[in-house]
Parts: structure tokens; sequence; C-alpha cells
């Protein structure tokens, strides 16, 4: 085995040129190294220096998610420097063939464990500069020190390149063999459009993992569309919606090109002026998900999710949670590099204040697995399900409450469940769905994804926001507990299948079906009785045999859509009609005479007043039974104010006509000498 090295930090720092811990979360372990009464042991503004740097620490608590000690050292520049800050991370580990490595502060942070003796990072502060501190408002000629010590920690926590101009990392190995470079360069592109090529290569199984294979003319191209540098990472994409830019000049400077975006706005770009307070922007943040950050692989066994974790006693060893990021070397065992491609154990998440965590679940074979929240409340944006086992597997406990942070901002990630493979998964945990709008959020949670495999939610459903369907799998709402979810539930893909215990509403508010939508019931009264139910081209089926009823709120016909009914006795009950009707409402599965009561399934409407056929002709107009003429006719029951929908004999000009002559009570009498009765639960 070769030698293991710890490299030294101060020749990874990024550098900014001129132009209190909480509780379980990462603890920040300062030390500063200056001598007494000078830097941040000056007699007047030492303390507020220090005070700035732990400010820093304090936002990162909000932006990262872990549970280590992490050690980091500050000290002041050295007289002469020409720049303000620098930090960088250190405890990087070079062995034979190639990795993508995060440093000390993020195995620290994600596992409690460093692979080497010493401080996990390293920095300096110019105070021959003027500084606004922490509380201070800000001043023309002063640069705001929180704002540039998150700066440079961000860098020590893995935004940072390792690659020189030349494509060589840092063991200074020949561009184009194996070497060591941070996770930040394995998304580096040359490009930002379809044709955008990868400087490294990042397949794990290979023995040229984690070599340069770009063109090093790239790191002084700028931002040309075909020849410039980009970070091209799947979450900062998400968010900021295409390629990032980075800083790539002409000449290359070091400590500045590649580790640094080329966006003005942005905290990490590579220099700032007096004067200017900044924080991370969101695709900044989903950058350091990209890097590895917030992401959380459960191992695929059934287990608690805090194993590993045990009152203030932390041992990875334990935990059933997985990186396959930043880390390759944790306790005497490799990771995360070519003949070592198992992940690494990381500590179970915290998730008590940042929203923005991605939880990986996946699975195999035909046996299942329990994964067990006794975190209780976790915070999360992301759910990812990937698992081809013939045998479906369970989260269950606790609590998931999506998209929102503690301070109740947004998270930057889109909330979603996302299904990837074909194995089934039971969700058992209670979902919170949080409509964060108003502050340039979301409308709730999307469960969406490629994969065929079913996704069951059996908890309870709470919340201001809705839910989203997209994608072919079947979603299921079940258990025994209502759901209170306020927000609008859009199906827009799929099967979502209503199977909550008889007379448990499903869904909490209005109901939105969208072309290639199917909302299936598998139990009777499973939909709110008020609120809307706009068909937008999707179907609403009664069940997949028999038929389940239902008393719904007021039905909108905005597009071409269809009401299936199944067999046996049952029933659809719309409490009004909203709006113009907009395509035709296909009504199949409808059996009987014309004129007639239906015979199985059924749809009946109340709140439409007493001449319905007058007042609700374009809707009827709009009907269309299968099998039969178009058009349709309220029918009166037994029941005041209820009145059943049923095909007529001819399109055009029917309701009229038959409102006209009083057919509509010969119907009536031709209905009760048959002596029907209107539904049980309609008239008990």
């Amino acid at each position: 085995m070769r030698r293991q090295l710890v490299v030294p930090a101060w020749s990874l720092t990024g550098i900014l040129v001129w132009c209190a811990p909480l509780t379980a979360q990462i603890t920040w372990n300062i030390t500063y190294a200056d001598p007494e009464g000078t830097g941040f042991y000056d007699p007047i503004e030492g303390q507020l220096r220090r005070d700035s740097i732990l400010a820093a620490t304090q936002y990162l608590n909000t932006v990262l998610d872990g549970r280590g000690t992490v050690n980091i050292e500050f000290r002041s520049a050295p007289s002469g420097a020409g720049y303000l800050a620098s930090f960088g991370p250190s405890q990087f580990v070079i062995h034979s063939n190639g990795s993508f490595q995060n440093g000390g502060i993020y195995q620290a942070a994600r596992t409690n464990t460093r692979p080497f003796n010493g401080v996990d990072g390293k920095g300096d502060f110019n105070f021959s500069y003027g500084w606004n501190y922490v509380g201070q408002s800000p001043a023309s000629n002063k640069y705001d020190m929180v704002s540039v010590a998150i700066h440079e920690l961000v860098h020590g926590v893995g935004f940072l390149s390792l690659t020189d101009v030349q494509g060589r990392g840092l063991a200074d190995r020949t561009p184009g063999t194996p070497d060591i470079y941070a996770v930040y360069d394995r998304y580096l592109y040359q490009g930002s459009g379809s044709n955008a090529s990868a400087l490294f290569n990042t397949d794990i199984n290979s023995p040229n993992y984690a070599s340069f294979v770009g063109n090093s003319s790239v790191f002084t191209s700028g931002n040309d569309p075909n020849s410039g540098l980009f970070f091209i990472g799947p979450y900062s994409k998400e968010v900021y919606g295409a390629a990032i830019p980075l800083y790539a000049p002409n000449p290359y400077r070091d400590g500045s090109s590649v580790s640094h975006v080329n966006d003005t706005n942005a905290l990490m770009y590579y220099s700032t002026p007096p004067n200017r307070v900044k924080r991370l922007l969101n695709y900044e943040i989903a950058m350091l998900l990209d890097i590895g950050w917030n992401v959380y692989e459960w191992n695929n066994t059934t287990g608690n999710w805090l194993d590993g974790v045990s009152g203030s006693n932390l041992n990875v060893s334990n935990s059933r949670w997985r990186s396959s990021s930043g880390i390759v070397y944790l306790n005497n065992q490799w990771y995360n590099r070519y003949g070592f491609s198992n992940p690494a154990p990381v500590l179970p998440p915290y998730a008590q204040v940042t929203s923005n965590i991605v939880l990986n679940f996946g699975g195999s074979g035909s046996t299942g697995y329990t994964a067990t929240n006794d975190i209780g409340s976790v915070r999360l944006a992301r759910l990812n399900l990937n698992s081809s086992a013939t045998a479906a597997n369970t989260i269950t406990g606790g609590s998931l409450i999506f998209g929102v942070n503690s301070d109740g901002s947004p998270s930057v990630l889109a909330p979603k469940v996302v299904q990837h493979g074909s194995g089934a998964f039971i969700i058992a945990s209670d979902i919170v769905v949080t409509n964060t709008t108003a502050g340039g959020g979301w409308t709730g949670l999307t469960v969406e994804g490629d994969g065929s495999g079913r996704i069951t939610l059996s908890g309870t459903i709470s919340g201001t926001g809705g839910l989203t369907k997209l994608g072919n799998f079947l979603l299921e709402i079940s258990g025994n507990s209502a759901n209170t979810f306020s927000g609008t539930t859009t199906v827009s893909g799929g099967i979502l299948m209503l199977n909550k215990t008889a007379g448990q509403n499903a869904l909490g508010g209005n109901l939105t079906l969208a072309s290639g939508g199917t909302v299936l019931l598998a139990a009777d009264h499973q939909l709110p009785d008020a609120g809307t139910v706009r068909l937008q081209g999707g179907t609403l089926s009664t069940g997949e045999g028999v038929g389940h009823s239902d008393i719904l709120g007021a039905l909108e016909l905005a597009s071409t859509s269809t009401i299936a009914l199944t067999r046996g006795q049952h029933s659809l009950t719309f409490t009004g009609i909203s709006g113009t009707p907009s395509g035709n409402l296909i009504v199949s599965g409808w059996s009987g005479d014309i004129f007639q009561p239906g015979t199985e399934g059924r749809v009946y409407f109340s709140n439409i007043g007493e001449n319905p056929n007058q007042q609700y002709s374009s809707f009827l107009a709009a009907v269309r039974f299968v099998g039969f003429p178009s058009g349709g006719i309220f029918l009166t029951t037994s029941t005041a104010g209820l009145y059943e929908l049923v095909p007529v004999p001819e399109p055009a000009g029917i309701v009229a006509i038959v409102a006209a002559v009083g057919l509509l009570f010969y119907s009536l009498r031709r209905w009760r000498k048959h002596q029907e009765e209107a539904p049980s639960y309609l008239t008990a």
C-alpha cells in the first residue's frame, strides 16, 4: 500500500482577491493561531472578528447537514498579502489510482472521523483592509467579514477545484492518468449545450477513473458555449436551469480560476466589492448537494435511521447511511475509488434545520426491508426510490416534512418523491406538505419518476400544500386516518388510487385531472365534499371491478375528459357545476335506457338549481354517454335537489325541447312507476 499523505491546507486555498453551532448539528471547533494582542486577539476588534467567524459557521449550519465535529484554524494573513482572505481543506488522501475527494471538513462533519491527526482546514484574513463585522451596518469602505468568511469556508467544505491549468491533480501526475481531484472537478465540462463534454473519467469501474480526459485550453476559454468552462451537476442544473459558467480567465489565475462561478451576484464569485453582504444563491447550495453534501443513501437493510447515534455517542460504523461522494478512506477501509467502489458510511441525517436534503433508497432481490425513522420529524426536499426488488420495501416512523426549512423559507430543490425503479415502496411515515409560493417556493409535493414500481402512501398527509402526480407508475393513498392537506391534487400521469378506509378523505382540497392522469376509487367516500373537481383531460374511475360511491365537490369541465363507471350499484354525486364547459364529458360504463335512471353506476348532481336543464344546457350538450347519442339530461330523484345525469335520444336541441314540453316530469313519473329508490347513503 502506498504511504498515505496529508496535503498541507495552504496549497489548496480558494483565494478571494481584492476588487453557535446548533445542538446535534455540525460542531465547529475553531482555533485562532494569532499571538495575544494581534489579529483575532486584537484588544479592540479581536472579539468582533471571532464573532464574525462564528456567525459564518452558524449560517453554514442552516445550509449543511451533518452531526460530526469539525476542527478548523484561522490566523492573520502574512504581511503584504494581496488578498482579502483564504481557506482550504486538508486531510486529502494520496493513493494509487485516482479518486474524487472533498477533504477533511466534509469527512469530519459527515462521519465524525478523519483520515489523519490534525485540523480539517486552515484559513487566514488580511486585517490590513477595513472590515465590517457581524451586527454592524455595511460601510462603503469596508468588506463584510461574515460574507467573506462564508465564502472561504464554502471553499473549505469542498467548493473548489484541485486541477491545475494543465489538468494535473493533487498528486501531480501526468494528465490523462488517474490522479486525486475534488468531487467538484467531476462536474467540470467543456461547453454548455447538448454537445458539452466531461473533463474527467467518472466511471468508477474503469481503471482510468478520476483521470483528466479533456482539453486543458478550457481553463482559459471563458464561458464560450462551445469551448468554455461550465459546471454541470444534476441538482444545480435543475435549480439554475442550465450549465453554470465558471471563472476561466486568460491568463489562468492560481487560487481563483475554476474554483469560482462567473456570476457577480453569487457569493462564490472570485471577488467582492466593499459594502456588499452576500449569501449563497439557490444554485450555489445545489452545487454543494452535487458534490455530496446533504445526500444520504440507505444501505438497503432493515434497521433504524438513528443507528450509529446513541445520545452524544457517534459511531459511524453502526450507521446504515452511505455516501457515494467525497470520502475514500475511513476506519482503515477504502471507498469510492476504483477497486473499492462501495459508498462510504456516514452518520444519520440531522434534518432539523435545512430541508435541502436528499434521501436515496434502493434494493434488490426477493426480500424487502423496513427502514424505520426513529429521528422523528425530518426535513427533506427529495426522496429518491430505486429498487428492483420483487418485494416491497417500507419506510415507516416519524414524519417527513417536505420542502420547507425551519425558518419557513422554501428548499432550493422542488420537493419530490421520485420513483426510478421497478420495485414497490410503502411509505408509512406521515407526510407534511407546505405551500411556500409566497416565499418564491413550491405549491407542495410532486410524486413522479420514470420507474414502474408502485408507491403507497399509507400515513397521514397534512399541511397547506398540494400533491402532484406525474409518471406512469401507480400511486396509492391508503391508511385509516383522513388526509387533511388543503392544497390542490393534480394528476397528470399514471394512476392515483384512493384506498383509505371508507369515509376517510384521501385528498384534502381541489382535484385536477389532467391529460394522461387517472384517479381510481378503491373504496367508498375518498374525496372531500367541498372543493372543485376539475376535469382537464383525465379519467375519474369508480373502480377496477365493482364500483365505489363518492360525494364530490363541484365539477368543472375544462377539457375532454372521462368518467368511467364500473360494475355494481354505485354512484358519483357532484355538489355543483363550475365554470363554462370546454370539450366533452365522456361517461363510459353507464347502463340503462335513455330518459331512464341508470341500472348500475350512476352520476348525480346537487346544488344546481330548480331548472338545471335550462341553466346548464351547454354542459348537457357536451355530455357523451358511450354507446348512446350525444347529449345528456337531468332527471329529478326522490331526494329534493338531487338530479341524475342520463343520456338523451338526439344531440341537437333536446334539452330545450324536453324543458319546454315537460318530458322531464314524464320521465320522473316513469322512474317512480318502476319504484326506483335513491341510494341509501343519500337518504339516511
